[in-house]
Formats: C-alpha cells, sequence, structure tokens
C-alpha cells in the first residue's frame, strides 16, 4: 500500500483575515493551476527562515500542487521565486544545476 504524507498543520495559523485577503487577491484559485479547491496558503519564505505571514509572502495553491513545493527535484518540484511587486514566478523544476544555490534553502 502507498502512504502519502500529510502537511502538518501549522501551530500557528494564519490570521483569518490574511488568510481571506491573500485568497481574494488570487482570486480563489490555485497560482499555478488554477483550481478552485481544495486551497491552502503557501509560505514562499519559510516562517523557520524568519519570515511572517504578510501577504507579500504568502500565495494561493491548491492541496496537489502545495505538495508538489515540498517534492524531490526528481519528480518535478514546484518551485516559487519572490519578484518585485509582490508578484510571484512559478516554475516545476526537476533537475538541479550543480552550481546553483538550491532555491528551497533561500
Amino acid at each position: 500500500m502507498k502512504r502519502t504524507r500529510m502537511r502538518r498543520k501549522s501551530p500557528t495559523p494564519i490570521p483569518a483575515k490574511i488568510r481571506f485577503q491573500v485568497l481574494a487577491r488570487d482570486g480563489y484559485r490555485c497560482r499555478w493551476c488554477r483550481s478552485a479547491g481544495p486551497l491552502e496558503l503557501h509560505h514562499v519564505r519559510k516562517r523557520s527562515q524568519g519570515r511572517d505571514d504578510k501577504p507579500e509572502n504568502l500565495l494561493t495553491l491548491c492541496r496537489f500542487c502545495h505538495e508538489r513545493t515540498d517534492r524531490p527535484y526528481r519528480k518535478g518540484r514546484l518551485v516559487v521565486t519572490p519578484l518585485p511587486g509582490g508578484n510571484f514566478s512559478l516554475e516545476v523544476v526537476t533537475k538541479l544545476d550543480k552550481f546553483a544555490p538550491d532555491p528551497a534553502a533561500s
């Protein structure tokens, strides 16, 4: 039987006001596949890296795409890169350049 890894719930939930603000900004759709749900918020820069729950650090992803942000690169990881003006670049990366820094580590 195949085991699936469940995403752990955050110990401190994102405040409802910010959650609804980000969902509305993203049109209540996943920013990658445009699915309507189930939707989750993704921290572009992780809380463990000292980032917070500001809307500029959050974007809406469906559960499937959110899980892809933690996949091994060989299976196709969804990499989210912040851009100026509160925009984001999303791309599926299947292989890392051995001389490039790991985008997930930054």
